[in-house]
């Protein structure tokens, strides 16, 4: 099978299942940009099957930019992502480093720019600059920043809440949904029942979108405010951007069934999304914390 074939297959499957039988056929790859686009499809929903395209990717030449690597880095397994960036490495620019340094640490920064004559990216020096400025003035920042993550994740949290809330609807409106297609098939007065309870489920899931997308709002206001550093800007930008519901998949309009149907998938892979971006700024809270009580330790040993 070429590669357009299974392009083509792709852009018409409703699942990945429908793709993922053919990946063993594939005799030919195609632009880095449309592999990624179907890695980070698949792979998030059967991140071996992303893991398996990039391979057949690999094993026949390709590579990959900064910003694709980006892409696909939590759709396979990391083995293989390291492959790649090492098989793609030799074609990098500084522009490249720059996406990758959101996820990769420093020190493999340095280590690629070293190698290929890279210079590092701008913001990685900024950033140099700003964690020793930023030691100095620990103290007096720390109580500020930590509010601030304290705001976020609460924020986090309340949209995950939502977020759940309306997947359970959802999931209600659904069930309601093909108890009255079997009784309006068998000519059952009480469909019209069942349509009622169809509908009431999907408006309050409907509610609960709308309050989770307050949420997120004012998780990325907060986020743009917050005087964090580069790095953690890149990578909340990266999650945020990667959570596209509320202008696709809303409920907003006219609501039914298929619209019911498509935001109830779509949840399926927001919610582990808005987790994971949660799980992100604990993570920061956790090491600001830790570092904080380093800084006291120092300062109570002199």
């Amino acid at each position: 099978m070429t590669w357009d074939e299974f392009y083509e297959i792709w852009g018409e499957s409703e699942s990945a299942r429908d793709v993922i039988k053919h990946l063993s056929s594939l005799e030919t790859v195609g632009p880095q940009d449309e592999i990624a686009d179907v890695i980070a499809d698949i792979g998030n929903d059967c991140k071996t099957a992303g893991d398996l395209l990039l391979q057949i990717a690999l094993n026949k030449g390709s590579a990959f930019n900064g910003e694709n690597l980006v892409y696909i880095s939590d759709c396979c397994e990391e083995d293989t992502w390291r492959r790649a960036i090492d098989l793609s490495a030799k074609n990098f620019t500084t522009a490249d480093l720059e996406e990758l340094w959101s996820t990769l640490d420093d020190e493999e920064i340095k280590v690629i720019a070293e190698k290929y004559h890279l210079a590092l990216p701008q913001d990685m020096l900024d950033e140099m600059e700003e964690e020793s400025d930023w030691e100095q003035d620990l103290e007096q920042e720390y109580y500020t920043r930590s509010a601030n993550l304290s705001y976020l994740i609460g924020e986090a949290d309340y949209a995950l809440e939502c977020l759940q809330r309306a997947y359970d609807n959802l999931t209600y409106s659904i069930v309601n949904s093909s108890v009255e297609h079997r009784s309006e098939r068998k000519g059952l007065w009480g469909h019209r029942y069942w349509s009622k309870y169809k509908y009431e489920y999907a408006e309050a899931a409907n509610a609960e979108l709308e309050a989770a997308e307050e949420a997120l709002s004012n998780l990325g206001v907060e986020q743009q405010q917050w005087n964090t550093s580069q790095r953690q800007r890149l990578t909340f930008d990266r999650r945020i951007k990667t959570l596209d519901v509320w202008s696709r998949n809303s409920l907003g309009g006219v609501i039914n069934s298929e619209k019911i149907r498509r935001t109830w998938r779509q949840l399926e892979t927001t919610i582990p999304e808005v987790r994971a971006l949660r799980d992100e700024l604990q993570r920061t809270y956790d090491e600001l914390t830790e570092t904080y009580e380093r800084y006291q330790e120092r300062k109570n040993r002199r």
